[in-house]
């Protein structure tokens, strides 16, 4: 069949172009997906090595309280369900994440009882005196006081950014969420869970009876798209041949360890906190998957902060959110929200962080908004 013939031509085969695709195809609409790698599930791929299902580009936790997406994503992979319980290193210590009483009692032993807690971080916020915050430093300070700050933010931070955080905007930070109770679960949501045969086999399931062409770069053919309907997932800029230059993102290098024991960290992510590691976590894939039946090694990933460059071997990932990316990122959007027959969806196709629940929100309103119908 020819592009021509084909209702909608979606780009990238990834969670926000597969869950488009799925919906339109669900109401008989001629889908053609065009990925330019040779595998699908973009940033949550995911593939089996020694019996353990690693995720190649960082951990990836489906969790939602919205019935109807969990009905959705169950579909196409039963989600074993998972909590994510994440630990945090600095120095000589470990604590549980996220700011929760666990984490608390350990700083400040000689308290217990939430309203102490509470009050001792209300005291230093209000000794630190910071009402307008200049930068992330600032504002980290203002919101949890000098202590948590100096143990889980600090360093953590400046290693992610390669930057000192007096040097960053305070914009990057909008609330760190402060738990007065023992709750370990990182996430607050009603279903969380993680596909039992991977990401991987999800996303392609989610693409069953659609036609599906890989390793085809779209933006070296677009002038044969000219008179198609094209949902497009990749990146803006690139859309436009990087006619105002190029969108910065953060991006992360992952150094993949085969260790022979069978439980190394104890848990499946682990913050490293101290400026002196160069990693910011590590990933032990095994704990992602109570059913796991490999009990003689295990998989560690190392991930280390660094910047996007085009041409290089790392992955878009983390959109930028100072002025100066957002700026940049206006005079594309002014470009794409005159197309016709283009329509720019994910987290690349319109410059925001997405995490898998809101990609598959927005993908959802995409497809609706092209149906012409409310929900469905």
């Amino acid at each position: 069949m020819s592009h021509k013939e084909y209702d909608y031509v979606v780009v990238g085969a990834g969670l926000a172009g597969s869950t488009i695709s799925r919906v339109l195809k669900d109401h008989g609409k001629r889908v053609l997906v065009l990925e330019k790698n040779q595998h699908v599930a973009g940033n949550c791929y995911s593939e089996k090595v020694d019996g353990i299902e690693v995720h190649k580009y960082g951990a990836h936790i489906f969790r939602t309280s919205d019935k109807y997406m969990w009905e959705f994503v169950n579909r196409f992979s039963w989600f074993v369900p998972y909590q994510h319980n994440v630990m945090f290193r600095h120095k000589d210590h470990v604590y549980n994440m996220p700011f929760n009483l666990n984490m608390f009692c350990k700083i400040w032993p000689n308290l217990s009882r939430p309203e102490e807690i509470d009050l001792q971080i209300k005291e230093e916020i209000e000794e630190a005196g910071i009402t307008d915050p200049k930068n992330l430093e600032e504002k980290a300070i203002s919101l949890v006081g000098k202590t948590v700050y100096d143990i889980f933010i600090r360093d953590y931070t400046a290693k992610q950014w390669k930057k000192d955080p007096k040097d960053l905007p305070a914009s990057l930070i909008r609330r760190l969420p402060l738990r007065f109770t023992f709750n370990n679960n990182y996430f607050n949501d009603i279903w969380q869970g993680i596909p039992d045969k991977g990401y991987t086999s999800f996303i392609e399931n989610m693409l069953e009876g659609i036609d599906l062409k890989l390793n085809f770069d779209f933006n070296q053919h677009k002038e044969d798209f000219k008179e198609s309907i094209v949902i497009y997932t990749g990146s803006v800029d690139e859309y436009y041949d990087d006619c105002f230059g190029e969108l910065p993102y953060k991006s992360c290098r992952f150094e993949e360890v085969v260790v022979h024991t069978d439980n190394f960290q104890g848990c499946s992510v682990m913050n490293i906190g101290d400026v002196r590691v160069p990693w910011t976590r590590s990933i032990e894939h095994k704990h992602f998957d109570r059913f796991c039946e490999n009990k003689t090694t295990t998989i560690v990933s190392y991930e280390y902060p660094d910047i996007y460059k085009k041409g290089g071997d790392l992955m878009r990932m983390y959109a930028l959110e100072d002025k100066n990316s957002q700026d940049l990122y206006s005079k594309y959007k002014e470009l794409a929200d005159k197309e016709e027959k283009v329509i720019f969806a994910g987290r690349l196709g319109q410059y925001k962080y997405f995490g898998m629940e809101e990609v598959i929100k927005d993908s959802f309103e995409k497809a609706w908004k092209i149906l012409g119908v409310e929900k469905c």
